[in-house]
């Protein structure tokens, strides 16, 4: 017998819309619970396939490392022998043994190996712990998971982790007393050759635990002169520091085998550093070392570093920073001469007011400590920026060795920094490092980006420069690129605003990141669009056309914000999809009503609402207040909230206190955002913590959070003025402007034109295997990371349409390739995926008619039980086993049918039952 499972969604405006408050609500509350109560309550047994762990860090044993003093580190689980079968997070621990971190969606299984890197920062350095690596192999059950990472811990996991990468042998068939029967408990972790136990193992081959301990080595050094203010050591976890050093000879013994860091420490101010490979029982000779105070460096009236290239006379300021290049160095003097001559201590002496050089001048600096040798001297000759090269040369924002594994967007990998963007048709791609998200915003460093042979533009850069401001400029066949091209508005190398290729490439225009986790603001955000060189009508300076197409947008565009974030979403509730109850609410909408701030009064007389909350008024509108809702809409017998879009949006414009702009979301800028305008902490990272804050409140109360998102069409829209001016005025701040023919679907006859099926002005060009790709990227983003529990897909039959040559357009397609690969995603994550199965084009309306694994809006359910509810239709426009169960002709076992009646397209539940006929004639006579 098939069996069809029963979704329930409501719609939820009872704090958006005056005209309906709590009180007039009450038939909503009743309705929904009578529908509820109709819901077939059966059981089943749901596969939960993924736990959470949480990794604490502690100390286990008395040597000159102390694990307990990391303080910033990579995490990460590995769980198979492929690179990607891991999650890694950038974190950082509180100390005294006590750091921790969770990590959320770990495959369940056995012998997952976890490592904490620690991080080469100041802290780190110190208390050499900078570049260590502990490790810990545990077992992963459904739910929370806790282990502890210590050294005693690091010997067995270091095996594992080898083992991992083995193609012969089942790491998780492994016993782990076997392994620890080859561990020699009386020797410390790190002198436990692992990678020769894991190899005896796979080999059948297994000796003595004795067999496999390694021999300590040594590091010596000359110095020319006794230093008893500098402190050397090895970061390895054995060997002891030296507290000074001596004049001659110095030797650090007892060194762990293996690659280390040496460094040089001043009043805790790193001043010298090198790498060394130590092997067992061998002896380094570093040479003679001549201790010297560290190079001022050139920086910004912010302290971040600048090059030599300014466009006209400007004020720099002179800084001796520390190995991390943040901290000042302390006793330090700096003398400079602007005359091209070597300066010393009768030079003029640097103050904290700054240097006004003009291009042309040469400034020298040397660096005078008391405690150290004179600095080398540092030399600058200042010129125009020549693009792409405004960038340190070492230090942070330089540029690094490229990271190839590295993927899409923007990540911080321990001390680095990779930006990862795809263009097939691009031709010049510039990265911009900027200070502001608009206004005065200019670029702090700029760096050509280099292709490689998948398309994807790549570059690293040293740092980990979380919270960053980036963004790009593209350069295409349309606008080729032109050494004589500067910032400011620019024709050069112009040849048309769309080619007949459909490239729409203009590097006046910059554009944001599209795999940004977060950008600074909205295009139409007003204080942004003060900025812009278009008086009259500021946003026109964001597209292109004849009397736009030179405005530079590096003053008004959005850019993206790097993002690195370890916020638990807590524990996914895992509830069965026939058991959901569906909720469909706008965070803004439901939380911005005055009346959510006296809740609790409000419901007094229900005594299923005694632990309601009221939501602060500082909160009302934010992630932050949704979750202040929890309580509610568990009374109602809710289980599953689902929002509104909540991807980055054009609203920014909206006003606070009424209607206006695009309110409901439907025009999503950023696929991997949340909503700025929705988060009551507005700092870079402030939205995505805030928001993974809300969906744990959901979760610890056994709550799931589903999210309507907009994979048909972008927030670019479409030519403002058609075939007027041949297409040529559109908006570009993003896709359009990065690879425009990939990301959307084109008229064939005419690629300035676009094909589209969403009344929007653009398709996104779904059947393209890279948008596939970002589309799958960005569900698995929402799950993953942010703790998303399932997706209802607006306009979804434009996710199933593919090119056919015949109809020279696009056509849907029952196993189109990417809306399979959404249904085999959801189930690999087991997460609900439910189509709005319909679009505005030809052979639009699929319900019922998506792959095994979707589910679907029931639309003749949703006409069914309106014409009854709101028109006195006949009992029999629906039947018994319809009304209970959907539709039977249309819907399967492998395809749910979600019964709703009212959603954000219609009336709310209350109108429904108490107007007869469409209400919007009548809005000016309801009261």
């Amino acid at each position: 017998m098939r069996r069809f499972y029963l979704f329930l969604t409501v719609v939820l405006f009872l704090f958006f819309s005056c005209a309906n408050n709590i009180a007039d609500n009450k038939n909503d509350l009743a309705a929904m619970l009578i529908l509820q109560n109709l819901q077939k309550k059966e059981t089943s047994n749901t596969t939960v396939k993924y736990g959470s762990i949480t990794i604490n860090t502690g100390n286990s044993e008395s040597r000159a490392t102390d694990v307990a003093s990391i303080s910033k580190a990579t995490v990460t689980v590995y769980w198979g022998n492929k690179a990607e079968e891991k999650k890694e997070a950038s974190v950082e621990f509180s100390g005294n043994g006590k750091g921790s971190v969770t990590i959320n969606e770990i495959p369940v299984g056995k012998n997952r190996v976890i490592v904490v890197e620690a991080a080469e920062n100041i802290n780190n350095i110190i208390n050499k712990m900078a570049g260590i690596e502990i490790s810990a192999v545990t077992d992963i059950k459904a739910g929370n998971n806790d282990v502890t990472v210590n050294w005693k811990s690091t010997a067995e996991g270091n095996v594992y982790r080898k083992l991992l990468s083995s193609s012969t042998v089942n790491f998780e068939n492994i016993s782990r007393n076997d392994v620890q029967a080859l561990i020699n408990e009386n020797v410390h972790s790190s002198l436990i050759d692992s990678d020769k136990i894991a190899a005896d193992i796979i080999n059948n081959s297994k000796k003595s635990a004795d067999s496999y301990v390694k021999t300590a080595g040594s590091v010596k050094f000359t110095s020319g002169s006794s230093e008893n203010n500098v402190i050397f050591q090895v970061c390895d976890p054995a060997s002891a520091k030296l507290d000074s050093i001596s004049s001659g000879v110095n030797i650090i013994s007892g060194v762990t085998p293996g690659t280390w860091k040496v460094f040089g420490v001043l009043n805790d101010s790193v001043i010298f550093s090198k790498s060394v490979d130590v092997a067992s029982g061998a002896e380094v000779d570093l040479g003679t070392i001549q201790f010297k105070t560290p190079e001022p460096r050139l920086e910004d009236s912010t302290g971040k570093q600048i090059s030599e290239f300014i466009s006209g006379s400007t004020k720099v300021y002179l800084k001796a920073r520390t190995y991390d290049d943040e901290t000042p160095l302390s006793d330090v003097d700096i003398y400079y001469t602007t005359d091209g001559t070597e300066p010393d201590a009768s030079s003029t002496k640097y103050t904290s007011d700054g240097i006004f050089v003009d291009v042309g001048t040469t400034l020298k600096a040397v660096a005078i400590s008391r405690l150290l040798g004179n600095s080398n001297v540092s030399s600058w000759t200042f010129e125009k920026p020549s693009i792409g090269m405004q960038h340190p040369e070492t230090g942070n924002y330089s540029v690094a060795s490229t990271d190839t594994t590295a993927v899409l967007g923007a990540n911080v990998k321990g001390d680095k920094t990779s930006f990862v963007l795809y263009s097939a048709n691009a031709t010049k791609v510039l990265l911009e490092i900027y200070s502001k998200p608009f206004g005065d915003a200019v670029p702090l460093y700029d760096y050509w980006m280099e292709k490689d042979s998948n398309n994807y533009w790549r570059i690293t850069l040293n740092g980990n420069l979380k919270n960053a401001i980036y963004a790009f400029r593209c350069w295409g066949p349309n606008w080729t690129y032109s050494d004589k091209w500067q910032r400011g508005g620019s024709s050069e190398g112009f040849i048309s605003d769309c080619d007949s290729n459909g490239n729409r490439f203009n590097p006046n225009k910059v554009v944001f990141d599209p795999y940004a986790k977060e950008i600074t603001h909205d295009p139409s955000n007003k204080d942004a669009l003060s900025h812009s060189p278009s008086t009259e009508k500021p946003y026109n300076a964001l597209s292109t056309g004849a009397d736009f197409r030179n405005y530079d947008t590096g003053k008004i565009a959005p850019k993206g914000y790097i993002i690195s974030d370890s916020t638990s979403y807590g524990t996914k509730p895992g509830i069965p999809q026939k058991d959901a109850i569906i909720y469909e609410a706008h965070v803004r909408g439901i939380t911005k009503h005055s009346s959510t701030a006296n809740l609790s009064s409000l419901l007094s007389g229900y005594s299923q609402f005694a632990s309601v909350q009221d939501i602060p008024s500082e909160y009302r509108g934010t992630y932050k207040g949704a979750s202040y809702l929890v309580p509610y809409l568990k009374a109602l017998g809710i289980n599953t909230i689902e929002l509104l879009p909540v991807h980055e949006t054009d609203n920014d414009a909206n006003p606070d206190d009424g209607p206006g702009g695009n309110f409901w979301g439907y025009m999503t800028f950023d696929y991997f955002a949340p909503d700025r305008r929705y988060s009551y902490d507005k700092t870079p990272g402030g939205p995505t913590k805030e928001f993974k804050e809300m969906v744990k409140a959901f979760h610890d109360a056994g709550m799931e959070v589903y999210l309507d998102v907009v994979y048909n069409h972008s927030g670019e829209g479409g030519p403002w003025n058609g075939s007027k001016d041949n297409n040529a005025q559109v908006t570009v701040v993003s896709m359009r402007g990065i690879d425009n023919s990939t990301y959307y679907s084109l008229v064939p006859s005419d690629k300035s034109a676009y094909w589209e099926t969403t009344g929007c002005g653009n398709n996104l060009q779904c059947d393209n295997p890279y948008v596939r790709g970002f589309i799958l990227d960005s569900l698995e983003y929402w799950i993953d990371e942010m703790g998303v529990d399932g997706f209802r897909f607006d306009l979804a039959t434009v996710l199933g349409r593919e090119y056919s040559s015949s109809s020279s357009g696009w056509d849907y397609n029952l196993n189109a390739e990417t809306t399979v690969k959404i249904a085999e995603l959801g189930k690999a994550k087991n997460v609900e995926m439910i189509a709005e199965s319909w679009d505005c084009g030809n052979n639009s309306y699929q319900v019922g008619n998506f792959p095994d694994g979707w589910a679907g809006w029931n639309g003749y359910y949703r006409d069914s039980i309106r014409a009854f509810v709101g028109n006195g239709a006949e009992r029999a426009a629906i039947s018994y086993t319809d009304g209970i169960y959907g539709s039977l002709n249309h819907f399967g076992a492998a395809e749910p049918s979600v019964n709703f009646v009212v959603a954000h397209d219609g009336f709310t539940l209350a109108d429904l039952c108490s107007y007869s006929g469409a209400g919007n004639a009548l809005n000016g006579t309801l009261t």
